[in-house]
């Protein structure tokens, strides 16, 4: 291969699953900027698993996407094409059915097929469950949050693993530990709601994202008061607060004059809200709210950040030692990729999906496998629609004529990566879709 234009060759159907290979994990971290991993910044804390991986593999020191938003970042890792081919270039977007998928690929190789989800942005109807045997996500049906923690997917994947680790596997696992509201496993509560001056009960409003709870209202006149728990900060910004939204307000109009805050209200430190039950007997009312952390300060966020990326790396070992226990650690290959990254203050941004800065676009991404090279680091810059042709090129499976990227395999076979052609990358606003930056690359 001598460039990053398409590769026209076709698909083998039902081609026997590798037998150097019969093991492959694609591992994706959700919103991880490159600086937390030792490989890529040698001042840093560090990842020990994820680098222990990537000491011992191939790691691609300027990769980057084309966009720093999930979906179609992740649309590009699994067919190779950039946004714009794909179709898929926000979240809430559909990747189209026709699109060839890794997962379809490996699926027609004879590889069992599986995903596990951290995020509702990936959720099947948006259409990257094509090719996979299993997608486990629990999102749109019961579930308060639209995001789950490492604990909660590596479950169900060690589940599955249990089951399937006899016979050859191509599996997704997605991570979203470090990524908005930057709220670690087992935060203390950060809101409590009162009737009458009476506890109701406590939330972590901001890292649950929604609770309801069933309230029995005595005949008479009450005030029911949400109260926020956060103390304030050093370097909180003017707006900085907790801002409550109650999400059935039609619920309440039998009981109350008021209007409802439809944009919620801000908790200063806390909100009221008079309600009357002109029955004769006690009533239930149920009561849905959410909240979130408006203009959270730096010292909300970093702290926090690094214990969810550690969080992260804690569950990339666990994984390693499922595949020991099952004793196919030797045999498994490794694809560990970042969809993009995260402003965390740098350029005054803290998020990612509206800006095209070094910190939104630059990945990681590492090999680890047998017979890979332990200690290579390629600097040449590639893409993420690299990704997909390089791992079918090392398992020796055809890539569909749709992929738009190019194997990097001869970064080290022969010492000569292929060429990239210039690139340009986007940001974008959600709700409405609204472009809001360009940047281009040579």
């Amino acid at each position: 291969l001598s460039g990053a234009g398409h590769l026209a060759c076709s698909r083998t159907k039902n081609r026997s699953a590798s037998t150097e290979y019969p093991y492959v994990v694609v591992v994706s971290l959700d919103t991880l900027h490159v600086d937390y991993s030792s490989l890529y910044n040698s001042e840093g804390r560090g990842m020990p698993q994820l680098d222990a991986l990537g000491r011992d593999g191939v790691v691609f020191q300027h990769a980057y996407t084309r966009v720093p938003i999930t979906l179609p970042s992740h649309a590009t890792l699994f067919s190779g094409q950039a946004p714009l081919t794909h179709g898929a270039i926000a979240n809430g977007d559909v990747v189209p059915a026709g699109v060839d998928t890794l997962a379809e690929v490996f699926q027609g190789a004879g590889y069992q097929t599986a995903a596990f989800i951290s995020l509702g942005v990936l959720g099947r109807e948006f259409g990257l469950d094509q090719g996979f045997d299993v997608y486990d996500d629990p999102f749109g049906r019961s579930e308060a949050r639209i995001y789950r923690y490492a604990h909660e997917v590596f479950e169900p994947f060690r589940a599955w693993l249990d089951r399937s680790h006899e016979k050859p596997f191509f599996v997704w696992v997605h991570l979203s530990d470090p990524h908005e509201p930057y709220v670690p496993v087992g935060a203390s509560p950060d809101t409590v709601l009162t009737l009458d001056g009476s506890l109701e009960g406590e939330w972590n409003l901001v890292g649950d994202m929604t609770a309801v709870h069933r309230l029995t209202l005595p005949p008479g006149r009450h005030t029911v008061t949400w109260t926020s728990l956060r103390g304030e900060s050093h370097d909180d910004r003017p707006e900085t607060c907790i801002r409550l939204k109650l999400l059935e307000p039609d619920a309440l109009s039998s009981f109350t004059s008021s209007s409802v805050p439809v944009r919620g209200v801000d908790l200063r430190p806390s909100w009221s809200m008079e309600l009357v039950n002109s029955d004769d007997e006690d009533v239930d009312l149920e009561l849905t709210f959410g909240g979130r952390l408006i203009r959270p300060a730096p010292s909300d966020v970093l702290d926090n950040y690094q214990t969810e990326v550690d969080y992260t790396d804690h569950y990339i070992g666990e994984i390693q030692k499922l595949f020991e226990s099952f004793g196919i650690a030797k045999e498994v290959l490794w694809v560990v990729v970042s969809d993009h990254g995260e402003g965390l203050f740098h350029h005054d941004v803290l998020g990612h999906a509206e800006f095209t800065f070094e910190d939104q676009l630059r990945i990681i991404w590492l090999l680890n496998g047998p017979d890979l090279p332990a200690g290579k680091v390629v600097e040449e810059p590639v893409l993420m629609e690299d990704v997909a042709p390089t791992l079918l090129d090392i398992m020796g499976l055809s890539v569909p004529e749709s992929v738009e990227g190019a194997a990097m395999t001869s970064c080290w076979s022969d010492g000569h990566c292929p060429g990239r052609d210039e690139w340009w990358s986007y940001g974008m606003r959600h709700e409405p879709s609204q472009l809001t930056s360009l940047a281009g690359h040579r």
